[in-house]
């Protein structure tokens, strides 16, 4: 009795029950962050001047092919993929500043699509679709994909050459080719790639049984890479050193600042909550090794907790036995870092719970990318635009820092100058490659011959100048001439001088 009753009333409430509505299919929710990382990287993309590296790789794309092979084969081998790039996109499009920068923009698109191709594999579409999420908003990202460099372009290298590790250990040989070429592409993007594949090595171990089939092939890869990148390598080792008179100390402060800019540069509160979170996938995966112990899925979270911290840890050692420290070159381990942060939010139990922590990092990181649009590096656009518009026939122009000619050289034309403007220093066949070698300035008595002859002197100073240089100078000026204007703008300032 009990059984012919109760089968239709289970039937009248499943009948009853409220359909439940079709999912988004992934590809949506992958194509709206796509669509998110293009905006915020087109975005008043042409808003700031190009600063002194921008203009290098400006210089360089534009250079005739002879002295192109030259430069990046002697000199600035490091980003030469991105300059051989750059060269056929200037060709295109012209060099705008927005034009010019949008290769970074179709460099981030392809890094954030080959995150989510990698973590959905490992993982899962929450999981991925969180770290593609994370790593669109990410102010460092952002800023990197406004740049005319190739730190975007290396980390989409790396992120391919992981994915493609990834298929080639698990199913398919072919993908040794893909892994070998972007391994190799990646170095002579920027050096610091090299870290990337010693982490896919590191991560072997946990693999177990199935590894051993993988070492061969891994291997083979990584020699014929090695052999292809030592052009490079070489350059990099002739060079070691010579441009560290430009670059800070490590400090710890700078430590301190590295992290909080890989997070997102959204202020301390989520350079916490991003460590927390990565902890927390720490533990996860520490959870599944006392579990269940090494296999597939613990491989899994070696590859994606080695690839952020192999390489943050080897740039950081490096610049710390070299005791310099940029920040941007950890940005090239910013999408490594959100499919931690990823997996950590994976952690949490509660769902609820889960998408109120990413609405909180996802509102956090938009902190630093109003900073980053906000920002200004060096503004010569504006310091040159006032030269070019105040500054008589007659007047002396004077670049302090020699280096930085190529960014008049740029602003020269892109102002419609029929003529480069009068420096009387540096001297128009001034040639700045190989660009790391001793500062120079100019002596006291190329001042004081400068000061003779010129009524009117206008200088352009850099915040990196040396201070002790610029006083140098100004103390010779003032015997002859006054100060009779200081125009600050970002990072950079022109300095009127007038006959007393």
């Amino acid at each position: 009795m009990s059984t012919t009753s109760t089968a239709p009333l289970r039937g009248a409430v499943a009948s009853e029950a409220p359909p439940r509505a079709p999912r988004l299919p992934e590809a949506f929710w992958l194509g709206a962050v796509l669509v998110l990382v293009v905006v915020l990287g087109v975005f008043d993309a042409a808003g700031k001047s190009l600063w002194f590296d921008e203009a290098i790789s400006v210089a360089v794309a534009r250079m005739p092919w002879h002295d192109f092979v030259r430069t990046v084969t002697a000199d600035e081998a490091n980003m030469s993929i991105y300059y051989l790039l750059l060269r056929p996109w200037i060709a295109i499009g012209g060099d705008g500043e927005a034009w010019i920068r949008l290769l970074s923009v179709v460099a981030a698109v392809g890094a954030v699509a080959t995150l989510y191709a990698l973590a959905r594999r490992l993982f899962s579409f929450p999981v991925a679709i969180v770290a593609a999420l994370l790593t669109a908003v990410n102010g460092f990202f952002v800023q990197f994909s406004q740049e005319a460099r190739s730190y975007v372009l290396v980390a989409m290298l790396v992120t391919v050459a992981t994915y493609a590790f990834v298929r080639a250990i698990e199913d398919d040989v072919r993908w040794w080719v893909v892994y070998g070429a972007a391994v190799t592409l990646s170095v002579y993007g920027h050096f610091f790639a090299v870290w990337f594949p010693l982490a896919h090595v590191m991560s072997m171990p946990f693999l177990a049984d199935r590894a051993s089939r993988r070492w061969k092939p891994l291997l083979m890869t990584l020699a014929v890479s090695s052999i292809l990148v030592l052009p490079a390598l070489r350059v990099a080792f002739v060079r070691r050193g010579t441009q560290v008179f430009w670059h800070p100390p490590v400090t710890l402060g700078g430590i301190n600042g590295v992290f909080a800019a890989m997070s997102g540069s959204g202020g301390a509160v989520l350079a916490f909550a991003t460590a927390g979170l990565g902890a927390l996938a720490v533990f996860g995966a520490l959870r599944l090794w006392r579990t269940e112990g090494r296999g597939r899925d613990l491989w899994h979270q070696a590859v994606a907790l080695g690839t952020f911290a192999v390489p943050a840890f080897g740039i950081l050692a490096i610049c710390i036995v070299e005791k310099i420290i940029q920040i941007r070159y950890f940005s090239i381990v910013v999408p490594a870092l959100a499919l931690v942060v990823s997996l950590g939010i994976a952690q949490i139990r509660w769902r609820a719970a889960r998408v109120g922590v990413v609405a909180v990092m996802v509102l956090l990181a938009s902190v630093g990318v109003a900073r980053w649009y906000d920002a200004q590096k060096e503004d010569w656009r504006s310091a040159l635009a006032l030269v070019h518009g105040d500054a008589g026939s007659n007047d002396a122009v004077v670049l302090f820092d020699p280096y930085r000619i190529k960014l008049v050289d740029y602003y020269d034309h892109g102002l419609g100058s029929v003529e480069r403007t009068q420096l009387v220093y540096p001297r128009s066949d001034f040639q700045p490659f190989p660009l790391y070698r001793q500062q120079e300035h100019m002596s006291t008595a190329q001042i004081r011959a400068m000061a003779a002859r010129a009524d009117t002197v206008w200088v352009l100073v850099s915040e990196a100048d040396e201070p002790a240089a610029v006083s140098r100078f100004a103390r010779t000026m003032e015997q002859t001439h006054q100060r009779v204007r200081t125009q600050p703008f970002s990072r950079v300032r022109v300095v009127e001088w007038q006959r007393r």
